[in-house]
């Protein structure tokens, strides 16, 4: 997180920080993980490797998988497609705007099933 905030601060003079209304022209907090959630429209299935996982949302979305050997790689791909999918106003958010938001894809959002149940 702190790595975060000091990325925020070093754009901030060009590019507000996120908040609400249209995404063009300010930087915009994401979370990887969710973003895979929403756009493969489930939770990670049980017993799934988590990069392989993402790496198989982001193949099923188009985008070219060899040369994302890491899971900093894949996740630095996710953050990518979160953006256009932002940019194109296709994105829903987290958070409190006076405080800040996370933006994931929207695409799916409308299909997911969470069992919320906790399992031992």
């Amino acid at each position: 997180m702190k790595v975060g905030f000091q990325s925020f601060g070093a754009v901030a003079s060009r590019f507000q920080r996120y908040r609400t209304g249209p995404v063009r022209d300010h930087a915009v907090e994401v979370f990887p993980h969710a973003s895979a959630v929403y756009l493969a429209g489930s939770l990670m299935p049980k017993g799934t490797s988590k990069v392989q996982w993402r790496r198989s949302v982001l193949t099923r979305e188009g985008v070219e998988i060899a040369s994302l050997t890491n899971a900093d790689l894949v996740d630095a791909a996710l953050a990518a497609l979160t953006g256009i999918y932002a940019l194109r106003g296709d994105f829903t958010l987290f958070g409190d705007p006076q405080e800040g938001v996370i933006v994931v894809p929207r695409r799916n959002a409308a299909g997911l099933q969470f069992n919320t149940r906790w399992r031992r």
